[in-house]
């Protein structure tokens, strides 16, 4: 098998892409300056070629992949922390910056190989103006797809690379088809995604990649989130 490289804004490339989902196979999309491994939340067999063709050791998990109007069908909404943490303003925070993955307490029905200690990553991108990954996730909800749940297209401990041709010396044939961008990001933001806990007392960058300190604490300013804390132990990408 040879992987074929579509663009990404093609509205009939993501219905094909669609398709390959609900159909049980991986492919890569293009997300905001790099790459990531995509596949259907509840399969498990394209889940397990993810580890493998990484080498991604399993306790590390996945990562929940969805846009965040869906995100009750993941996260428990009982929990106290959206007492300080209301779904409705972290939609926003999430929507507000162009890339952000957020920590949240997992829900009963979140898939068990993307809950780490209790909590699950959903990381999410507009890619403006076109939205496909949004339009990606309707298509897909019409096949009975929940979201998705991926991880990024490098071997473990390598950056995450930022050029098709990278993905394609490494994966070549490993996956059916790469959904490839055509607007082009800056450098300083072709990185992974920076993250952020929402699971404790104040909101808690645990990793910082493509969107700076600075950009979170004016967007958590606007949603009335509080002070940015940095965690000891940060990652820095």
């Amino acid at each position: 098998m040879k992987t074929q490289t579509l663009n990404i804004t093609d509205f009939s490339s993501l219905a094909f892409a669609a398709d390959l989902l609900a159909n049980g196979e991986l492919i890569v999309v293009y997300f905001q300056g790099t790459y990531a491994f995509l596949c259907d939340a509840d399969a498990s067999a394209p889940a397990e070629k993810i580890f493998e063709i990484k080498n991604r050791p399993r306790e590390k998990g996945l990562s929940l992949v969805v846009d965040p109007q869906f995100l009750p069908d993941f996260v428990d909404l009982d929990h106290p922390v959206f007492s300080r943490f209301p779904l409705e303003q972290a939609v926003e925070l999430q929507r507000s910056l162009h890339a952000l993955g957020l920590v949240f307490p997992a829900g009963s029905q979140a898939p068990a190989d993307l809950v780490q200690a209790g909590t699950i990553l959903n990381v999410w991108t507009e890619y403006r103006p076109h939205q496909p990954l949004t339009q990606l996730t309707l298509l897909a909800r019409k096949r009975g797809i929940r979201g998705f749940k991926g991880a990024s297209t490098n071997l473990s401990h390598e950056p995450t690379y930022n050029r098709v041709e990278q993905v394609l010396e490494q994966f070549d044939g490993a996956v059916p088809l790469i959904l490839d961008g055509d607007v082009p990001v800056p450098e300083s933001r072709r990185k992974s995604t920076t993250l952020v806990d929402l699971t404790g007392e104040r909101p808690t960058m645990i990793r910082a990649g493509n969107v700076t300190a600075a950009e979170v604490q004016s967007a958590l300013d606007r949603v009335g989130f509080g002070e940015l804390v940095i965690a000891p132990n940060v990652k820095v990408l």
